[in-house]
Formats: structure tokens, sequence, C-alpha cells
């Protein structure tokens, strides 16, 4: 078998079930935060690898270099499929996920798959496990309990996950509204991970993302730390949406130029964690709303139109 799965924390668990003869062939972990930055239309898999090997290395996440064989690596592993007998997908509701499976179900669906079977496991709650969040809140022997609640992947569901990635990957936000009108029933988790998605683009009043609202709210609220407000935004969403380090994009962006609406007490800049000479310089940060940044949460100002600040969203 080859399993499939969205990350590291994900992936040693299913090492340790010990479900593998190979870890290094049987599985395949899936790293990529295609939530952020650019994820353009009319890419093949291997030049998409290579738009996003320059995004983590713009963010600091990471050499080109050392990205690009990351991200290689995945797809000549991933080419091999017909190698195995059957292809496991274990994946979770949110966002992340839902993209990893939309990208890697929109290359398989242009292959023969001869006599491979495909199977997939994608869940949104597990017994005795609540606020459930991921795949990476189990221990190893839950994660074995899963293997056998696997089902086939039907070409219906391949189709659709390839359609909902060529919305994703579209120059605008309608393919994805549009999308979300069809029969989505067959990836039932896909289509509120992708509604919740609609949700980042400037909202007509005031130019934020949910989340940038979010954070202007706790911090209005008193809440000053990173870490306190990672937590606490994350309590807000349905689904687990943005990881600790596009939150901390997020903080650095609205602390940014001219028009900024987070400040720190001693006007410094806001430092990401890859950024700060050790965790506790950057845990020690706090965080106040400028006189804009208040304005933007009465809804006085469109930040967006303001700012004149660009980002990417999917293929937008």
């Amino acid at each position: 078998m080859l399993y499939i799965t969205n990350g590291d924390s994900a992936g040693d668990l299913i090492k340790e079930t010990g479900l593998m003869d190979d870890p290094d062939r049987n599985l395949l972990v899936w790293r990529d935060v295609l939530e952020e930055g650019p994820v353009p239309a009319g890419l093949s898999l291997a030049e998409m690898t290579q738009v996003r090997a320059r995004f983590i290395q713009s963010r600091g996440w990471g050499t080109y270099e050392d990205a690009l064989s990351s991200f290689s690596n995945r797809n000549q592993q991933l080419s091999q499929f017909s190698e195995h007998d059957e292809v496991v997908w274990w994946f979770e509701h949110d966002l992340h996920d839902q993209l990893h499976i939309a990208q890697s179900f929109d290359w398989v669906a242009q292959q023969e798959l001869g006599d491979t079977t495909l199977s997939l496991i994608c869940i949104n709650a597990f017994p005795g496990i609540e606020p459930f969040r991921g795949l990476g809140q189990l221990s190893a022997d839950q994660i074995a309990t899963l293997l056998p609640q696997r089902r086939p992947i039907q070409a219906e569901q391949l189709r659709l996950g390839q359609t909902a990635w060529q919305a994703y990957c579209a120059a605008t936000p309608e393919a994805i509204a549009s999308w979300l009108t069809t029969d989505t029933s067959s990836l039932s988790l896909m289509a509120p991970a992708l509604a919740r998605h609609l949700e980042e683009f400037p909202a007509v009043e005031d130019g934020l993302s949910r989340t940038e609202y979010q954070l202007l709210n706790l911090v209005a609220a008193g809440v000053s730390s990173p870490g306190h407000l990672f937590g606490q935004n994350m309590a807000l969403e349905d689904t687990l949406f943005f990881g600790d380090w596009s939150i901390w994009a997020v903080l650095q962006r609205l602390h940014s130029g001219e028009h900024a609406l987070l400040r720190q007490p001693s006007e410094a800049s806001f430092r990401c964690p890859w950024e700060c000479v050790n965790l506790e310089e950057f845990k020690q940060q706090r965080i106040q709303l400028t006189d804009l940044g208040q304005a933007a949460l009465l809804g006085q100002v469109d930040w967006f139109q303001l700012s004149h600040q660009t980002c990417w969203r999917g293929g937008t």
C-alpha cells in the first residue's frame, strides 16, 4: 500500500502503527500550505512545484532548493503509485487537507489507474476527541482503527476533486462560488472548507478578511500576546483554518505600512518566530490596535483599498 497524508505529524503517527514495512516507500507526506500564496491556474504539478518553492522561500520558511527538492520527491513518489496494489488517502476536514486532496485528485484523474485501487479516509470527528481538530490529536492505536473504515474512491470523486482544484486555481473567486452550487456530496467535507476560503477575500464593508476581522476584535477585547491570539482565533473557527505560521504572517501584514491596523507599544515592527533571536523574544511581543484599526472594526474605512496591500487567495 501507499499511504498519502497531510503532514509530518500525521505521517509520524501512521509510521507508529506498524502498518508499513517500508515507510520510505509506503508513506507520501503532502507538505504544502496551499491556502497561502500563489496557486495559479493552468500549471502542471511540476510547474506548480516551482511556483510553490519560490513562495516558501519568499516567506522565509525555507530555501527554494530545499522546498523544490521536497516537492519534487513527493511528485516522483506519487508518479509511482501504480507500483502499489492500493493507495490510501488519510486526511481530515479542514481547508489545508481538502486542498491536498483536490490537488492530488486532479493529478490522479489524468492518469491510467491500471489495477491499483484508490481508497479514502477523511474524517471530521473521532469518538472521545472534543473538539476534533485533526489526525494529529490521535494516538497511533486510534489512527490504526481508521484503516478498516476506508472507502473506495469513485471516478465521480476524482472528477469532483479535479473541478474543485480548477475552481480554487481560477483567477477570480466566482469559480469557487459556482462550484459550490453543484452537487458536492461525494466529497462532503470539501464544500464547507472552500466556503470558508471565500471568507478570506476582503469584505465589501471594511476590506477585511474574516481572519483579519477576528484578530482585530480579539485585540480590541484585550488579547495582546501572539500565542493567545492564535489560540483564541482558533476557537472561533468551526474547523482549524490557518496554522500558526500563517497567523503570524497575517499579524505581520496588519502591522505593516503607513496604514497599519496593529502596533507594538514600543513602535517596533512585529517579528515572526523565524525573525526573532529566540522564542521568548517572540512571545514577549504585545499587540495593540491603532486608531485606524479601531476605525476599520467600526466599518469606517475600507482597509483593502486604503492599504494597497496585495496577496494571493488560491489562483486570485
